[in-house]
């Protein structure tokens, strides 16, 4: 925004170097030095990333951090003869003194890049891709395609190039496709090309992200998500943020859709949730029951299944009948509650 050195170092030293306090009830409570945190970052301890033959390393603004990443780069490559190209690097350095950026360069001699950057031709940003951000890289598919169509192809060439982009006569022509995609996607046997739609493929790619989610399966953007968005909230009945990301948004709501599609099988119950989590025949137990009978339980709603499990047998409080009419009605679910099996063996899952 081009602000003025001087109102940028009054801003900077006022996020850096203060301290701040509370005031509760018109007195101060406690003292904490204002600083710099990647709070989504913290908690995962992410500090590096690997995508393909790339990997991106990040670092702390100072040269201790700085020289301990370069220093075990350098020591991975004495022990596997695998030599970093520096020169075919790029560093990005944000919000950090102009000494330790010339020092960087001096000392270890990395391009230095800005952001936003690309990769694979497509900006590294937070919000959601507009068409114009995947021009180059429809631009290098479609000079490829072009390339092919020069040479003479084979007709197993063809179907294949068919398979991949089916194009309409001049690749950049403006209309319609010459055939319905419904019919294209078709399997050959049905009279189709045997395509795959990518809006059914990106649609179940979505689903199967929800289940990796519910099913906390060990992956970063799981352990991210889990820890940065979910956080305490339970996924089932959690509001869509007003300032999620446009994809986190999408996952949400295809919450209802997900829930038919999963199965339950109750382990030793430390992992589902008892009231909140569709374990029990495909809806959370939460949804049949009132405020008034879910107090019944005596438990809180984040208590798990195995709270209620006692000597391999399910356990519920005892209550008086003629003390209220929740009372009644939590009895007459428990006598009613089909009882499902459990395994105390093995864990909860979700498939």
């Amino acid at each position: 925004m081009n602000m003025p050195s001087l109102f940028v170092g009054w801003i900077k030293e006022c996020i850096s170097s203060t301290w701040f306090s509370v005031k509760i009830n018109g007195s101060l409570n406690g003292f904490s030095m204002g600083r710099k945190v990647f709070d989504k970052c913290k908690d995962i301890k992410l500090n590096h990333l690997f995508f393909a033959d790339d990997v991106l390393f990040f670092a702390r603004g100072d040269k201790d951090s700085i020289a301990h990443i370069m220093n075990y780069i350098l020591k991975f490559s004495s022990l596997s003869g695998l030599h970093p190209s520096l020169h075919k690097s790029t560093s990005f350095i944000a919000c950090c003194d102009p000494f330790l950026v010339s020092w960087f360069q001096l000392i270890y001699n990395v391009p230095l890049g800005s952001l936003p950057d690309k990769f694979l031709e497509v900006p590294l940003i937070l919000k959601e891709l507009s068409n114009n951000y995947y021009m180059p890289l429809l631009q290098k598919i479609t000079s490829r395609i072009d390339t092919w169509t020069n040479f003479l192809l084979s007709m197993a060439g063809r179907a294949q190039l068919l398979k991949s982009f089916l194009w309409k006569g001049n690749s950049m022509a403006i209309g319609g496709a010459k055939i319905a995609w419904n019919l294209v996607c078709l399997p050959c046997l049905e009279g189709g090309l045997g395509l795959k739609c990518l809006v059914q493929w990106n649609y179940s790619q979505h689903l199967v992200h929800l289940w990796q989610l519910v099913a906390n399966k060990g992956s970063l953007w799981v352990h991210w998500d889990r820890t940065t968005v979910l956080k305490k909230n339970d996924f089932w009945t959690m509001k869509v943020p007003s300032d999620c990301s446009w994809f986190w948004r999408r996952l949400l709501n295809l919450r209802d859709v997900e829930k038919m599609h999963l199965r339950y099988k109750i382990g030793n119950g430390s992992y589902f949730n008892f009231l909140l989590d569709p374990w029990f025949k495909g809806s959370p137990i939460a949804l049949g029951l009132t405020d008034p009978v879910i107090a019944c339980l005596r438990s809180s709603h984040a208590a798990a299944v195995s709270h209620f499990i006692d000597s391999g047998s399910w356990v519920f409080p005892d209550v008086n009948m003629s003390q209220h009419h929740a009372s009644r009605a939590f009895l007459v679910w428990k006598v009613h509650f089909l009882d499902p099996g459990f395994d105390l063996q093995s864990l909860d899952r979700v498939f």
